[in-house]
């Protein structure tokens, strides 16, 4: 048995990867938005996941990807074997009706169903759904949609009420529930002190983009980390030598940027008023020869933004920096990597069986 194996039962991390923009697999760091979504090759993947043991299937949101509720309908009749975290961000449906949406997909996928909640990260694009609130407005209401569907979910046998300023509920009772009334967990995503304070008072995920080791696990509060309750969305290199995983580093550094698809991630930060995607960036440009720490690598962030921090090294390397965290309580690993299909196989091959006996 693996030593891994030995400490899992201590910190019980758990690794999920980020579902492929429309479910096409691209070998391009710099791939653009979908037209169309590859089902049978993205319902493969999410199968493959499973088998290696990932928790669960990131289920993204934004203009650029399909939209998670419905996607997530869909693969969980079809891949039987993996959870799906499905991102939402509040403003776009009720609470009450995503509730029931939730429920309903928790019933036909057997409960492997969790919430990603999305404050939001730009103005501009939050405009094209026609929300037009300001960043800490946005955090109000998202309090608000979390006081209600925590209600709806722990409380169900009692009729919800609300009265707040961006809702107003009256007696909300669905005679659906989830699965075997278990609720799905849920994360919430942001790196400002508001995002661990709703996360901190209901009890839920908080959910960051990576950095410089030593400065995440000072930034994440104790009392989320005494639960087990802080996790981390970033991109992963990993390969059997630290010399190759580095090798890779390399050839992407090397490569010729693509100035069009970078001015788009710059103006994109620059309309942003999300604080992890500031922070990711002021990050990427204050690091040294594009290194936070000896395995945490910023240069990709000016070509795909704050998630693209990316851990680097051997798979026994990787495992140990994850293992640091999860011992100090950062212990959900939301992973991405370059082809994202092909990097999540070898992850889930090569670093994930040190876990296994």
């Amino acid at each position: 048995m693996s030593r891994y194996a030995e400490e899992k039962n201590v910190y019980n991390p758990r690794f999920h990867w980020c579902a492929p923009r429309g479910g096409t697999v691209s070998s391009d760091a710099n791939e653009g938005i979908p037209s169309l979504i590859d089902f049978n090759t993205l319902n493969a993947f999410c199968s493959d996941a499973g088998k290696f043991g990932f928790h669960s299937i990131l289920l993204g949101t934004g203009f650029h990807l399909p939209d998670s509720i419905a996607l997530a309908s869909a693969l969980i009749r079809s891949v039987n074997n993996i959870r799906f975290l499905i991102a939402y961000r509040p403003g776009q449906m009720s609470p009450v009706a995503f509730v029931q949406a939730l429920n309903t997909i928790s019933l036909l996928g057997h409960g492997r169903v969790d919430v990603n909640i999305v404050t939001g990260i730009s103005p501009a694009e939050q405009k094209m759904y026609g929300d037009g609130l300001a960043h800490q407005e946005r955090y109000d209401r998202t309090e608000e949609f979390v006081s209600i569907i925590t209600s709806m979910w722990h409380n169900s046998s009692i009729p919800t009420s609300f009265r707040g300023k961006y809702y107003e509920i009256d007696g909300a009772e669905l005679s659906l529930g989830p699965y075997k009334g278990r609720a799905p967990e849920i994360y919430i995503s942001g790196g400002s002190d508001r995002a661990k304070s709703i996360a901190a008072r209901y009890g839920l995920r908080w959910l960051r983009y990576g950095g410089a080791q030593s400065e995440v696990i000072r930034d994440a509060p104790s009392n989320l980390r005494a639960k087990g309750l802080v996790g981390l969305r970033m991109h992963v290199i990993a390969r059997e030598t630290e010399e190759e995983a580095r090798a890779v580093v390399t050839q992407m550094s090397e490569k010729v940027p693509d100035f069009v698809h970078r001015a788009k991630i710059e103006k994109a930060v620059e309309q942003s008023d999300s604080v992890a995607v500031k922070t990711s960036m002021e990050l990427a440009k204050r690091a040294s020869g594009g290194w936070l720490d000896g395995h945490v690598w910023s240069g990709a962030v000016v070509d795909r933004g704050g998630p693209a921090l990316c851990v680097v090294g051997s798979y026994s390397q990787v495992m140990d920096y994850f293992a640091t965290y999860a011992r100090n309580g950062v212990t959900d690993f939301i992973l991405s990597g370059w082809p994202t299909d092909k990097e999540m196989r070898s992850f889930g091959a090569n670093a994930l069986s040190l876990f296994k006996a």
